[in-house]
């Protein structure tokens, strides 16, 4: 068996931000990926629109994913800033990084 043989390849259904994190963190340790998308390619997916879109933010477990696939340069380049939850009038104060933005734009922030 040659080595190219014994290295495993992993299907993905869906390929969404955890998809695509988990796909780069695979590649790094030399497993090849295969994803399933059912949506359109996340270059032509609609972008975050802050008056219209329905908002995903990046702190807590997805800002530690992205640390650990070394990624979180591509989103400080290409997503706008978290900058904490409003409650009422008032909005929490948020000093740690995160990044809030459409689904496309957090696949294609990924695939950069």
């Amino acid at each position: 068996m040659t080595q190219i043989e014994a290295t495993p390849k992993i299907a993905l259904v869906g390929g969404g931000p955890a998809a695509l994190t988990a796909a780069i963190a695979l590649a790094r340790r030399g497993i090849r990926t295969t994803f399933f998308e059912r949506d359109a390619h996340p270059e032509v997916a609609p972008r975050f629109n802050p008056d219209r879109s329905y908002a995903i933010d990046i702190t807590g477990h997805g800002l530690n994913a992205l640390r650990h696939i070394d990624a979180c340069t591509y989103f400080d380049e290409k997503m706008i800033r978290f900058q904490g939850i409003k409650l009422g009038r008032e909005a929490g104060e948020w000093n740690l990084p995160g990044w809030i933005g459409s689904r496309g734009d957090i696949v294609r922030s990924l695939i950069s």
